[in-house]
């Protein structure tokens, strides 16, 4: 059995969240940008058949039947599907066609060789790319590069810190040709500074997602990571980079994010605890929730303290560094009410904070 295949047997639970993630920020952005453009593109550079063996639906079929649901609007969402296997993208066709016939293009061949022909076909029409390769070496740095150059272009990209991790491992270690995983990684990474940046000491996995985090950044403008765990193990399983110039759009994306890791969380927790305590898990997600504001409390106001003067929604895009999917735009504006209540915040009233308010730290 191929790799594709044993992949696309069942839909796991990881896959699950990501898929929401994906289906919520694309009605979000479909609404906001088709408003100002007219149309909106989504681009799924590893699309797949469409359909899970156990009848799940994937990307591309959700993405058809949101683009379906939404046709009637005056803000069409179209489709740009990419999948080299053969096989595979002969049941993309069948599964997506024929839900939005007139909005849906399939390519069959690699990602990196559609690309050219991709950024013809979207003009200067706005695009939300969702990159999900099985592994590092199908999305090299120099066909990546130019899409997220374009200009109305967001991207979500699923990182395999693990797998490049492991090639920064095998650089590091005496293995024979030791030289061959540093060269698989640097066209990943669109750079070798990694080589001088990283020591054999360090743990490669981290340095490796930050280093390629950089460079997502430095040729988008902005972006922000989040890390993707086993629901029940809690073992990591790879990296979401989202990469933008709008700062709505990580609003957006962060509130989804926190969002959908908070639902899986409580349904974890609530298998998890035994029967008798069950009752209490509302209880339990309060106090979290109360220790959560506390943490972010105190980190906005170092932030804030040593800027003296701040905008809000800067602030809080400062904190997105290390605080990026992890509280919801509520938990930021409970967190500065905190702060004016005990006076670290100069301000006369408690609510009404704008993202282009400037506050006064004490």
């Amino acid at each position: 059995m191929r790799k594709t295949e044993s992949f696309y047997a069942s839909r796991r639970e990881w896959s699950e969240r990501k898929h929401q993630v994906l289906l919520k920020y694309l009605g979000a952005a479909t609404r906001i940008l088709a408003t100002r453009f007219g149309a909106v593109y989504f681009v799924d550079g590893f699309a797949g058949p469409g359909y899970y063996e156990d009848g799940a639906p994937g990307s591309p079929v959700l993405a058809a039947q949101h683009a379906a649901k939404v046709s009637t609007e005056p803000y069409p969402l179209r489709l740009i599907n990419v999948e080299v296997d053969e096989k595979l993208f002969q049941q993309l066709e069948q599964h997506t066609t024929h839900i939005a016939p007139t909005l849906v293009t399939n390519f069959c061949c690699s990602f990196e060789a559609a690309i050219p022909q991709i950024l013809k076909l979207l003009g200067n029409l706005p695009a939300f790319f969702f990159i999900d390769p099985f592994g590092v070496k199908d999305i090299p740095w120099e066909a990546l590069e130019p899409v997220l150059k374009r200009p109305y272009t967001d991207a979500l990209i699923n990182f395999h810190g693990r797998t490049a991790g492991q090639l920064a491992g095998l650089f590091f270690s005496q293995v024979r040709r030791p030289l061959s995983y540093g060269e698989r990684l640097n066209k990943v990474l669109g750079t070798d500074v990694w080589q001088s940046q990283v020591k054999p000491s360090d743990k490669k996995r981290e340095a490796i997602i930050q280093c390629y985090l950089e460079q997502v950044a430095k040729a988008r403008g902005i972006a922000c990571r989040h890390d993707v765990r086993d629901a029940t193990s809690g073992r990591y399983k790879y990296s979401l980079i989202f990469a933008s110039r709008a700062r709505l759009a990580f609003h957006i994306m962060n509130d989804i994010l926190c969002e959908t890791e908070r639902e899986y969380e409580k349904a974890v927790q609530g298998f998890k605890l035994q029967k008798p305590l069950r009752g209490l898990e509302a209880q339990f997600q309060a106090q979290a929730e109360m220790m959560l504001i506390q943490e972010l409390k105190e980190q906005l106001y170092t932030l804030g303290k040593a800027k003296g003067r701040v905008r809000y929604g800067d602030l809080c895009f400062e904190a997105y560094r290390t605080w990026f999917a992890r509280a919801k735009g509520s938990h930021y504006l409970a967190a500065v009410k905190q702060l004016i209540q005990e006076g670290r915040i100069r301000r006369d009233r408690l609510t009404g904070v704008k993202p282009e308010e400037w506050l006064e730290f004490t």
